[in-house]
């Protein structure tokens, strides 16, 4: 840490005590606003490896994960008047025929073995058939414009969308995971505030 010597004041000089309160009350201001970067922006992250997570076998229908077997699963904790990052990371198939043109929907819910949470992220993956793993990465931005903080787990859905049945796939090369962290306030990220997913 720096020392900083003091500087005495001339004889018959004064120093002015709004100047002073001012400059007190910006260093403080200052001080909270690291404090709140510092413990704001810590990433959460809920990941399995355990393979086969959850598989839709009729088109249109959407199947929950139950649980992030083998994994972990935090309660993450969407800071008030914050914009956070989510990221799905994971693989998805199809047991349609070899080489035919499939799709599966993936959605990120707010709570856990839910296809009726609300919907936090979504995305598509194109799949081949003969229950090829495709993986892929996608990032979606909710706020909580509410007053406090909001606390809760997250699960994912598959859906079959086109192809054989679909399933959604974790395993040590390719982790099936949703990490999350704050990225900033509201008031100051207004581009991403603007497509942001406000939880409730």
């Amino acid at each position: 840490m720096t020392t900083y010597p003091i500087v005495a004041l001339g004889e018959g000089v004064v120093l002015d005590p709004d100047w002073i309160a001012d400059v007190t009350a910006a260093a403080n201001d200052h001080q909270t606003r690291i404090t709140s970067l510092e413990t704001g922006t810590v990433a959460q992250l809920a990941y399995t490896t355990n393979g086969t997570m959850a598989t839709s076998t009729v088109i249109g229908t959407e199947v929950a994960m139950s649980a992030w077997t083998g994994g972990a699963s935090p309660t993450f904790v969407f800071k008030a008047g914050w914009v956070h990052e989510l990221i799905l990371h994971g693989a998805a198939a199809d047991a349609g025929t070899a080489g035919s043109a499939g799709q599966v929907a993936v959605r990120i819910r707010k709570g856990l073995n839910t296809t009726s949470g609300q919907q936090l992220g979504y995305t598509t993956i194109s799949t081949v058939g003969a229950s090829k793993v495709i993986s892929t990465t996608s990032i979606r931005y909710v706020k909580n414009a509410t007053a406090a903080d909001i606390s809760t787990q997250l699960g994912l859905t598959v859906d079959r969308q086109q192809g054989g049945n679909a399933l959604i796939y974790g395993d040590a090369n390719i982790p099936l995971m949703v990490s999350m962290r704050p990225i900033g306030l509201i008031s100051q990220l207004t581009n991403f505030a603007a497509i942001a997913v406000s939880i409730v």
